[in-house]
């Protein structure tokens, strides 16, 4: 059964362990030729940058900002079309006529699917280096189980089956069960009690291929009775995209998904699974931001808004943010940024709260 699973942004978001400085990472490399200095032209501006300060609210830094040099690597990463003479094989393999094909033809994209002796089932989208795996025979033979796997060993099996198909450890990190479900889990584990409520709502997403989409039942401060435990039998577990050793965040420092693994959770075995495999990368060196100006952006709110209240910074980490696409481009921009990590404080309430500022000087 191929079951589809849409990412929902979890709450906290655990530090991201990077470098301390933005450094160049090397000479471009990939498709073609790219000059070391502005290689890319002129890049696109970050969507959603505030041109004034949105509200009233403060941002404090409680941590030493890192240094920065003079200009910063910026990353495009193709995508996996053919080039022309892999394309050129290929359609005459097909027998497609050379009418057909132009004089000048440009690969857009490429996706194929295959089965083995074991009826498992893969499919390949170029476009976005996109990995499909489906093995209906680890199908869970139940809609719910009586105990879940701790989240170590749920995620040395998603691992485990990553290193089996050989996929690159250099392209993800941070694999853990979708943050919403483990954080319930904890709680009812803590609490060593399933209610009514709880094991109802369980029993009736439990056969909806989205299940782990949902949000878990809301905690209770009290319950009359407690019941037999009942969990899901699908576990989700999520990667984190990985690009040059760096995380792809959006605006709110949320990281992009690099995959994600559903996991039969009777015996660990893996049943559906996606994954963003690596791919060509370019680098181009471009003028960076200075420490000031860093700061400045920082206390402005990054590319995002200053909300009411009181964000105070913690730590940093460096992280890309994706440039917006033009139309028809084939390839994504990645530029560094800075990530300020900490918390907002308003009306009594504080919550996990992230940063994000381009380091390139526009």
């Amino acid at each position: 059964m191929l079951l589809t699973i849409y990412f929902i942004g979890a709450g906290c978001l655990p530090t991201i362990q990077t470098p301390s400085i933005a450094e160049p990472l090397g000479p471009a490399q990939g498709r073609g030729a790219v000059k070391q200095n502005l290689g890319f032209g002129t890049l696109p501006r970050p969507v959603n940058t505030p041109s004034t300060r949105a509200s009233s609210g403060v941002v404090r830094i409680n941590t030493e900002l890192p240094t920065l040099q003079p200009a910063v690597t910026v990353d495009r990463v193709n995508n996996g079309a053919l080039d022309r003479i892999q394309f050129q094989n290929l359609t005459q393999a097909l027998n497609m006529p050379i009418g057909m094909i132009g004089k000048q033809p440009k690969n857009t994209a490429l996706n194929f699917s295959w089965s083995n002796e074991n009826q498992v089932s893969w499919s390949y989208q170029s476009a976005e280096h996109k990995l499909i795996y489906s093995d209906p025979s680890k199908t869970p033979q139940t809609s719910t189980v009586s105990d879940w796997p701790d989240n170590e060993r749920a995620v040395d099996a998603a691992v485990k089956f990553l290193n089996t198909i050989g996929i690159d450890k250099k392209t993800y990190r941070n694999p853990t069960i979708k943050f919403e479900w483990l954080e319930w889990y904890k709680r009812i584990k803590s609490a060593n009690c399933m209610d009514q409520d709880d094991v109802s709502f369980v029993q009736s997403i439990a056969d909806a291929s989205k299940a782990l989409d949902l949000q878990p039942p809301k905690q209770k401060t009290e319950t009359s009775q407690c019941l037999t435990p009942h969990f899901p039998s699908h576990l989700l577990i999520t990667l984190e995209r990985v690009v040059d050793d760096r995380n792809i965040v959006d605006q709110k420092g949320v990281p992009e998904l690099g995959g994600e693994l559903i996991i039969n959770a009777a015996n660990l075995e893996v049943e559906f699974a996606w994954v963003k495999l690596g791919a060509d990368i370019q680098r181009s060196d471009y003028p960076a931001i200075t420490v000031q100006e860093m700061r400045q952006a920082l206390e402005d709110g990054g590319i995002g808004k200053i909300p009411q209240g009181t964000v105070d910074i913690q730590n940093t980490f460096f992280a890309f943010i994706k440039l917006p696409q033009a139309a028809g481009e084939q390839s994504e921009f990645l530029v560094p940024a800075l990530v300020g990590d900490g918390t907002h404080t308003f009306d009594g309430s504080t919550r996990p709260y992230r940063i994000v500022v381009p380091l390139v000087k526009w």
